[in-house]
């Protein structure tokens, strides 16, 4: 998200309590080859530079890290230290971590050495970051609200989060709108995935970019073809125990709710076909 969106950066380290963010006008992307004259390569997953004036302020360096790596204790300082020699500006080190507990063990800081030189990364996941539940702010601030949201769809604040995430889907293009919201749908949870249909279908939602209208289309045509397929699915149990019944074979309890239980239409016309010829119901499941 940072890459196509850098400004995204600054405002997660400005969601960040004790984080002064200097004024500007211009946030770009920075190359993350930060290797200087020496051989040794130094890649940061990504740069972020806010310039104010055309002056480079702020630099951010910005890494993605899920496992421990004693490594980084010493290529983070590096990455630091290079871009602020390119820059000559502050430079702050983000650590997007997948949850809490990673989160919590990035924040170490990086001893240097005597008298006392550290390097303190900014370590956050999305749960640390407060939820954005005001329509206008997630559609001036699209790509923190979808980040956020899969944190926070399932606290007090759900239903607020997710009709914001609503709108941050209003002023995606198409392709990051796809990228984003299968992101946000793969981490949300199910009961959150129900709210969120249930809120676009009770809300009348009027979609107006394209990405939105295709994206509702899409769970429209998703929604009809689940209707029709758990409607078969009945009928097609229904029959199955009109079948035994007429046949005059017993169905115990067990056998009831295995049949009752099961979504497979091709399994129940295939139980179908056997209770014809059957005598006894244990024979159905052979």
């Amino acid at each position: 998200m940072i890459r196509q969106r850098p400004r995204l950066a600054v405002d997660i380290l400005r969601a960040v309590d004790g984080v002064d963010i200097p004024a500007h006008d211009q946030v770009l992307t920075g190359s993350e080859n930060l290797t200087t004259l020496h051989p040794a390569q130094l890649n940061c997953d990504g740069a972020v530079v806010a310039k104010r004036n055309g002056k480079a302020v702020l630099g951010i360096i910005t890494e993605q890290q899920q496992q421990p790596d004693p490594r980084k204790q010493f290529s983070w300082p590096a990455y630091v230290a290079t871009f602020r020699h390119r820059l000559q500006c502050d430079v702050a080190l983000l650590v997007l971590c997948i949850n809490k507990a990673a989160a919590e063990k990035f924040r170490t800081p990086i001893r240097l050495g005597p008298p006392g030189s550290v390097v303190y990364p900014v370590a956050v996941c999305p749960a640390d970051l407060p939820p954005v539940t005001d329509p206008e702010e997630a559609r001036r601030y699209p790509e923190l609200a979808v980040l956020t949201t899969p944190a926070h769809a399932d606290t007090r604040q759900g239903e607020e989060v997710l009709r914001a995430y609503c709108e941050a889907l209003e002023v995606l293009d198409r392709e990051n709108g796809k990228l984003y919201h299968d992101y946000a749908k793969s981490q949300l949870s199910s009961a959150a995935q129900k709210l969120l249909e249930e809120i676009v279908k009770i809300d009348e939602y009027q979609w107006q970019s394209d990405f939105a209208l295709e994206h509702q289309a899409i769970g429209r045509a998703e929604g009809r073809a689940e209707g029709r397929t758990e409607g078969e699915v009945e009928e097609a149990a229904k029959a199955l125990r009109l079948i035994l019944k007429t046949r005059n074979i017993a169905i115990s309890e067990t056998a009831r709710q295995r049949i009752n239980n099961c979504n497979d239409l091709k399994q129940l016309e295939h139980w179908m076909t056997r209770a014809i010829t059957i005598d006894q119901i244990d024979e159905l499941f052979d």
